[in-house]
């Protein structure tokens, strides 16, 4: 111990060393790395004295487990170990029964991960893995911490984490009512996601080789009442034109409340809908004014709508109405040319305007006035009218803006593309069932305001899978656990 005490002191005096002296005359981003980089070493020094200080865990020639089986102290087990600070060791006493079942105590005192990576690396490595590509995500542990850990490891970890998300999500709680807006807002939308082509040796499956599945998200959240805009303006900021008009004020978004995002591309999607019932209904309190579903326009999601939110009102989310739009106007148009965006910002402006009726008489009038060829007309006809025509209840935006509701999903922060396309629609991505899995419900998680929270669940469900309960202080002399204790 008294070498590692020496050896951290003497770290700690080469940096202090180097920025009174070598790093003098240097510019101040090299110095920065050089410290950086330092402290990294001196972390990993400070770690091993530690576990100096903690020792092995030998707590007697024997122990005895809570049926009576009597261990005896057999060796010194080496586990390795990959921090933060990089790659150590940890000698830990080893106990055998005559059974053959072996227990080192001290893993159990320092709650030591299943696998070899320290649960606040898999942290990191999961943080990352869930906002750019596992191959990133290896990228940025070598350039941020100098390890090297493979892409490969990084995905298993992520997989792992699986059913401590879903049981997580299940736990979540109500939100306390003071702290909800008066608006409650669901949130439904279907995504595919590419996956890759099956295993020619496994079961067949129902979905084509290598084409999309179906991911079903749901979120939760409730919101304050928008704020007044003019037509005009939203429909800029709809069409992405805010940012040419510099009279536009740009509008601070509210933010929801107790946002929950549920997802998944493999559980049964009734389930899934029950579940996020279950979530929304507890949050109705007396000062909630208004229920509204917002979602596309997918048949599926409004009959979920009308079995499990009878009553809630029902909003299309206006992203999609403007991309139906766009449908049409590149019937007439070149896609990107000018009179294409005109065609569609003069029908938006409508549809805010609540004259959803003269939009769909316009299309109904373009089938039959002869000015489009008859493969357009069908696509006009199946894609466009029939779409508005089913969905005009959906489209009174005019009623909605007055209420001060929502009427697109970006309130929520645009669900589907933050929560899929952002991260798992990348050029040339294919996703397995368990990867996309994975990253559907760790990206929800981080999403929201439950990162942190699910990481203490996680360390705590890992935690007592491998070791039940744990010694009641660190200055105990009798090791205790429900699986063993000391003879």
């Amino acid at each position: 111990m008294d070498e590692k005490i020496l050896e951290a002191q003497a770290g700690f005096n080469r940096i202090v060393d180097f920025v009174t002296g070598e790093a003098v005359g240097q510019e101040i981003a090299v110095v920065e790395l050089r410290i950086f980089r330092d402290l990294l070493g001196l972390g990993r020094v400070l770690l091993e004295l530690f576990l100096k200080t903690v020792g092995t865990g030998h707590v007697g020639d024997t122990l005895t487990r809570s049926d009576g089986i009597v261990m005896r102290y057999l060796r010194d087990s080496p586990k390795q170990y990959l921090s933060v600070f990089g790659k150590i060791v940890i000698n830990r006493a080893y106990y055998l029964s005559t059974e053959g079942k072996g227990a080192c105590p001290l893993d159990a005192q320092l709650n030591l991960p299943k696998r070899l990576y320290s649960y606040l690396l898999q942290k990191w490595m999961t943080l990352c893995a869930v906002r750019v590509t596992y191959k990133e995500a290896s990228c940025w542990m070598g350039e941020f911490l100098g390890l090297k850990v493979a892409h490969r490891p990084i995905e298993r970890v992520a997989q792992d984490l699986t059913p401590a998300a879903t049981e997580f999500t299940d736990l979540v709680g109500t939100p306390d009512a003071s702290e909800e807006g008066p608006i409650l807002i669901e949130s439904l939308d279907r995504k595919g996601i590419p996956m890759c082509k099956p295993d020619p040796n496994a079961r067949k499956s129902p979905d084509k080789p290598g084409k999309k599945k179906q991911a079903l998200v749901t979120a939760t959240a409730s919101v304050d009442f928008r704020e007044s805009r003019p037509v005009e303006e939203l429909a800029d900021c709809i069409m992405g034109d805010g940012k040419k008009k510099s009279g536009h004020k740009r509008t601070r978004r509210n933010k929801p409340h107790h946002k929950l995002i549920i997802a998944s591309l493999t559980d049964d999607k009734d389930a899934m809908m029950e579940k996020a019932q279950r979530v929304a209904m507890p949050r109705i309190h007396d000062k909630t004014q208004y229920k509204a579903v917002v979602g596309d326009g997918e048949k599926k999601i409004w009959s979920y709508a009308d079995e499990l939110f009878p009553g809630w009102i029902q909003i299309l989310d206006i992203i999609h109405a403007k991309d139906k739009l766009l449908i049409a106007a590149h019937l007439h148009y070149p896609k990107g040319s000018d009179d294409a965006h005109d065609y569609v910002k003069e029908r938006l402006l409508a549809l805010l305007n609540g004259e959803v009726d003269s939009v769909i008489e316009d299309f109904a009038i373009t089938l039959d006035d002869g000015t489009l060829c008859k493969s357009k007309v069908k696509i006009l006809r199946s894609k466009v009218l029939g779409y508005f025509e089913t969905n005009r209840g959906r489209m009174r935006y005019d009623e909605f803006l007055k209420l001060g509701l929502p009427i697109g999903s970006g309130l929520i922060e645009g669900t589907c593309k933050n929560l899929i396309n952002d991260r798992m629609e990348r050029s040339g991505m294919r996703w397995s069932p368990e990867g996309a899995e994975a990253i559907l419900k760790l990206r929800a998680l981080h999403l929201t305001d439950h990162w942190s929270d699910f990481w203490e669940f996680s360390i705590a469900r890992e935690k007592r899978t491998l070791y039940g309960s744990y010694p009641l202080s660190q200055q105990e002399t009798t090791f205790q656990m429900d699986i063993l204790r000391v003879a």
